[in-house]
Protein backbone atom coordinates (compact mmCIF):
# COMPACT_ATOMS: atom_id res chain seq x y z
CA UNK A 1 0.00 0.00 0.00
CA UNK A 2 2.85 2.53 0.66
CA UNK A 3 4.20 1.82 -2.73
CA UNK A 4 0.87 2.79 -4.16
CA UNK A 5 0.74 5.97 -2.18
CA UNK A 6 4.25 6.45 -3.16
CA UNK A 7 4.31 5.88 -6.82
CA UNK A 8 0.62 8.38 -6.89
CA UNK A 9 2.94 10.96 -4.93
CA UNK A 10 5.35 10.46 -7.78
CA UNK A 11 2.55 10.79 -10.45
CA UNK A 12 1.13 14.18 -9.33
CA UNK A 13 4.08 15.98 -8.75
CA UNK A 14 5.06 14.81 -12.13
CA UNK A 15 2.06 16.32 -13.86
CA UNK A 16 2.04 19.47 -11.63
CA UNK A 17 6.04 20.12 -12.70
CA UNK A 18 5.07 19.16 -16.79
CA UNK A 19 2.23 22.13 -16.45
CA UNK A 20 4.74 24.48 -14.65
CA UNK A 21 7.24 23.40 -17.18
CA UNK A 22 4.66 23.80 -20.65
CA UNK A 23 3.11 27.11 -18.59
CA UNK A 24 6.35 28.71 -18.89
CA UNK A 25 7.28 27.67 -22.26
CA UNK A 26 4.07 29.20 -23.21
CA UNK A 27 4.85 32.27 -21.79
CA UNK A 28 8.42 32.10 -23.27
CA UNK A 29 6.94 31.39 -26.24
CA UNK A 30 4.65 34.55 -26.29
CA UNK A 31 7.21 37.07 -26.00
CA UNK A 32 8.72 36.05 -29.28
CA UNK A 33 8.39 38.47 -32.65
CA UNK A 34 7.41 36.70 -35.73
CA UNK A 35 10.32 38.85 -38.35
CA UNK A 36 8.44 37.39 -41.44
CA UNK A 37 10.07 35.46 -44.36
CA UNK A 38 13.53 35.79 -44.98
CA UNK A 39 14.51 34.16 -48.73
CA UNK A 40 17.47 33.34 -49.01
CA UNK A 41 19.58 32.76 -51.65
CA UNK A 42 19.48 36.15 -53.12
CA UNK A 43 23.00 36.18 -53.88
CA UNK A 44 22.73 33.57 -56.49
CA UNK A 45 19.88 35.16 -58.03
CA UNK A 46 20.58 35.13 -62.25
CA UNK A 47 17.88 35.84 -64.85
CA UNK A 48 16.67 34.18 -68.28
CA UNK A 49 15.03 33.95 -71.45
CA UNK A 50 12.97 30.79 -71.87
CA UNK A 51 11.21 31.03 -75.41
CA UNK A 52 8.50 29.09 -75.90
CA UNK A 53 7.39 28.18 -79.53
CA UNK A 54 4.52 27.57 -80.54
CA UNK A 55 5.59 26.03 -84.07
CA UNK A 56 2.35 27.45 -86.00
CA UNK A 57 0.07 25.34 -84.15
CA UNK A 58 -3.44 27.16 -83.17
CA UNK A 59 -3.64 26.21 -79.77
CA UNK A 60 -7.26 26.99 -78.11
CA UNK A 61 -5.50 27.74 -74.64
CA UNK A 62 -1.89 28.27 -73.53
CA UNK A 63 -0.87 27.14 -69.79
CA UNK A 64 2.30 27.96 -68.80
CA UNK A 65 3.19 26.42 -65.34
CA UNK A 66 5.64 26.98 -62.52
CA UNK A 67 5.60 23.98 -60.36
CA UNK A 68 7.20 25.58 -56.92
CA UNK A 69 4.95 26.83 -54.30
CA UNK A 70 7.29 29.53 -53.43
CA UNK A 71 7.26 31.69 -56.39
CA UNK A 72 5.01 34.26 -55.74
CA UNK A 73 6.13 36.88 -58.80
CA UNK A 74 4.37 35.77 -61.56
CA UNK A 75 3.33 38.38 -64.33
CA UNK A 76 2.10 38.85 -67.69
CA UNK A 77 2.70 41.28 -70.11
CA UNK A 78 1.40 42.01 -73.67
CA UNK A 79 4.08 42.72 -75.88
CA UNK A 80 4.08 43.16 -79.52
CA UNK A 81 7.97 42.41 -79.87
CA UNK A 82 7.25 38.70 -78.86
CA UNK A 83 6.48 36.94 -82.04
CA UNK A 84 3.01 35.37 -82.60
CA UNK A 85 4.08 32.09 -82.56
CA UNK A 86 6.54 32.40 -79.25
CA UNK A 87 6.09 33.04 -75.45
CA UNK A 88 8.83 34.49 -73.66
CA UNK A 89 9.59 34.01 -70.27
CA UNK A 90 11.97 36.14 -68.21
CA UNK A 91 13.19 34.18 -65.69
CA UNK A 92 14.96 35.41 -62.34
CA UNK A 93 16.32 31.87 -61.04
CA UNK A 94 18.14 31.01 -57.61
CA UNK A 95 21.49 29.23 -59.50
CA UNK A 96 21.67 26.73 -55.83
CA UNK A 97 19.19 24.75 -58.01
CA UNK A 98 20.38 24.83 -61.48
CA UNK A 99 19.63 26.50 -64.53
CA UNK A 100 15.58 26.52 -65.79
CA UNK A 101 14.23 24.72 -68.63
CA UNK A 102 11.37 24.30 -70.32
CA UNK A 103 9.21 21.65 -71.26
CA UNK A 104 5.94 21.58 -73.34
CA UNK A 105 3.50 19.23 -74.96
CA UNK A 106 -0.19 19.29 -76.42
CA UNK A 107 -3.35 17.93 -74.81
CA UNK A 108 -6.75 17.71 -76.06
CA UNK A 109 -9.60 18.46 -74.02
CA UNK A 110 -13.32 18.21 -74.20
CA UNK A 111 -15.03 20.24 -71.23
CA UNK A 112 -13.24 18.29 -68.10
CA UNK A 113 -11.50 15.61 -69.78
CA UNK A 114 -8.20 15.87 -71.28
CA UNK A 115 -7.37 13.39 -74.43
CA UNK A 116 -4.22 12.83 -75.87
CA UNK A 117 -4.97 12.70 -79.08
CA UNK A 118 -8.41 13.79 -80.96
CA UNK A 119 -10.30 10.99 -81.39
CA UNK A 120 -10.67 8.96 -84.51
CA UNK A 121 -14.00 10.46 -86.77
CA UNK A 122 -14.00 13.81 -84.87
CA UNK A 123 -12.78 17.02 -85.80
CA UNK A 124 -9.94 19.74 -84.55
CA UNK A 125 -13.04 21.91 -84.30
CA UNK A 126 -15.00 19.65 -82.00
CA UNK A 127 -12.14 19.60 -79.28
CA UNK A 128 -9.96 21.99 -77.69
CA UNK A 129 -5.82 22.39 -78.19
CA UNK A 130 -4.62 22.92 -75.28
CA UNK A 131 -0.64 23.71 -75.05
CA UNK A 132 1.56 23.55 -71.77
CA UNK A 133 4.81 24.67 -70.91
CA UNK A 134 6.74 23.79 -67.40
CA UNK A 135 9.29 25.94 -66.01
CA UNK A 136 11.91 23.58 -64.25
CA UNK A 137 14.83 23.45 -62.78
CA UNK A 138 17.02 20.85 -60.72
CA UNK A 139 14.95 19.16 -58.14
CA UNK A 140 18.38 18.56 -55.29
CA UNK A 141 20.93 20.26 -54.23
CA UNK A 142 24.33 18.78 -53.92
CA UNK A 143 25.16 18.27 -49.61
CA UNK A 144 27.80 21.07 -50.14
CA UNK A 145 25.30 23.87 -50.83
CA UNK A 146 22.77 21.78 -48.16
CA UNK A 147 25.66 21.91 -45.46
CA UNK A 148 25.83 25.98 -45.75
CA UNK A 149 22.42 26.57 -46.27
CA UNK A 150 21.71 24.79 -42.88
CA UNK A 151 25.01 26.36 -41.05
CA UNK A 152 23.62 29.69 -42.66
CA UNK A 153 19.96 29.27 -40.95
CA UNK A 154 21.52 27.67 -37.36
CA UNK A 155 23.53 30.90 -37.17
CA UNK A 156 20.27 33.23 -37.46
CA UNK A 157 17.49 31.01 -35.79
CA UNK A 158 20.18 31.14 -32.65
CA UNK A 159 20.69 35.17 -33.07
CA UNK A 160 16.99 35.56 -33.22
CA UNK A 161 16.34 33.37 -30.27
CA UNK A 162 18.87 35.29 -28.14
CA UNK A 163 16.74 38.81 -29.24
CA UNK A 164 13.55 36.83 -28.67
CA UNK A 165 12.27 36.69 -32.50
CA UNK A 166 11.84 34.22 -35.03
CA UNK A 167 11.38 33.74 -38.77
CA UNK A 168 10.08 31.96 -41.75
CA UNK A 169 12.77 30.66 -44.11
CA UNK A 170 12.56 30.21 -47.78
CA UNK A 171 15.22 28.84 -50.72
CA UNK A 172 13.39 29.47 -53.28
CA UNK A 173 14.01 27.58 -56.70
CA UNK A 174 12.83 30.69 -58.77
CA UNK A 175 12.11 34.09 -57.25
CA UNK A 176 10.48 35.77 -60.47
CA UNK A 177 8.54 34.77 -63.54
CA UNK A 178 7.41 37.75 -66.44
CA UNK A 179 5.38 35.92 -69.21
CA UNK A 180 5.47 38.24 -72.19
CA UNK A 181 3.07 37.11 -75.04
CA UNK A 182 1.95 38.58 -78.21
CA UNK A 183 -1.36 40.51 -77.50
CA UNK A 184 -2.54 38.36 -80.56
CA UNK A 185 -2.58 35.10 -77.79
CA UNK A 186 -3.10 37.34 -75.18
CA UNK A 187 -6.95 36.35 -74.38
CA UNK A 188 -5.48 32.42 -74.97
CA UNK A 189 -2.85 32.83 -71.65
CA UNK A 190 -4.29 30.77 -68.45
CA UNK A 191 -1.29 30.93 -65.98
CA UNK A 192 -1.00 27.77 -63.73
CA UNK A 193 0.79 27.84 -60.39
CA UNK A 194 0.75 25.24 -57.46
Amino acid sequence: MKFRKFMTAVTLIGIFLTGIGAGVGFVEFCGFEYQGTVVLGEENRKETKLVWELEDEEFDYLYPYVPYRDTEDITVEKDAKVPADEVWFDVAYNSDWGEPYLESYTEYGEGDHFLEEVPEGRGNDEVEKLGYAHIWTGDFLDMTTQAKIVMEIKDRILKELKEKKFSTYSHPHIFSVKVRVNPSNYERLVIMNN
